[in-house]
């Protein structure tokens, strides 16, 4: 999977605040070849476990800092999950399991992580079929994804740029938000570039739901999103003038 979330992924998670852009980035990285400035991210991101880093520059439209950060949400959201799937099996969850290892798995195939997308592919056949080897599986996976959680480093850290002002025009700022919200209802990976071209413009507008809409999409929880998008279209509509309530 590069450019959907909602096969294999189903988003579900959430923290964090996007950086404001203020012009489009293209949606595939033209070389892997960091700046200079980047060139100490580029080669921790180089030196994480079984990553492709090609593959999972793409989510971050060809952003080593950004790539870092989705990064570190993965792990601060993620980094218990077969714990969690072991216990929700203990207590008879079968669906809830199935869907947390279903969220993992597409995660993990977004970032490029083959060979525990490939692991958790399996754990999750086994939830569905409940044929007595997740246990087993989950065991097997856990090593692999306690050296990736451990070199993911949220030591890391990265400044985000302060908004400026900016004009809004409020028939283009409708028509983006349409973009976004079709995006958002088929769990596409472009969501997070199309919420980064319209949020300066949307936070001028609206303000603080803003920043709600952009944890959520940033931490790919894209169900999350649109429903916060339809609540933000609703407070739009309440206030013709695009002005905060």
């Amino acid at each position: 999977m590069n450019d959907s979330v909602a096969k294999p992924v189903e988003p579900n998670h959430l923290y964090a605040t996007l950086p404001p852009l203020t012009a489009a980035a293209s949606s595939t990285p033209s070389s892997t070849t960091p700046p200079a400035k980047t060139h100490d991210i580029a080669q921790w991101l180089a030196g994480i476990p079984g990553i492709d880093l090609e593959r999972a520059l793409k989510v971050a439209n060809g952003k080593y800092e950004r790539l870092a950060k989705y990064l570190r949400h993965f792990r601060e959201e993620h980094q218990d999950d077969l714990a969690h799937i072991a216990q929700l099996q203990t207590q008879g969850k079968h669906d809830e399991a199935v869907r947390m290892a279903h969220t993992l798995k597409g995660l993990l195939a977004t970032f490029g992580l083959t060979e525990l997308q490939i692991q958790a592919t399996a754990l999750e056949a086994a939830l569905k079929s409940n044929n007595g080897q997740a246990a087993t599986l989950i065991s097997e996976m856990k090593t692999g994804l306690d050296a990736l959680m451990g070199a993911i480093s949220p030591a890391e850290q990265r400044a985000i740029t302060p908004e400026c002002s900016v004009a809004v025009n409020p028939e283009e700022l409708r028509t983006r938000l349409q973009t976004l919200r079709a995006s958002l209802a088929a769990s596409d990976m472009k969501s997070i570039r199309l919420f980064e071209e319209v949020r300066p413009m949307l936070t001028q507008s609206i303000g603080a739901p803003s920043d709600t809409l952009g944890k959520l999409i940033d931490n790919f929880e894209f169900e999350g999103a649109l429903a916060t998008l339809e609540q933000i279209d609703s407070l739009m509509q309440s206030d013709g003038d695009l002005r905060n309530a």
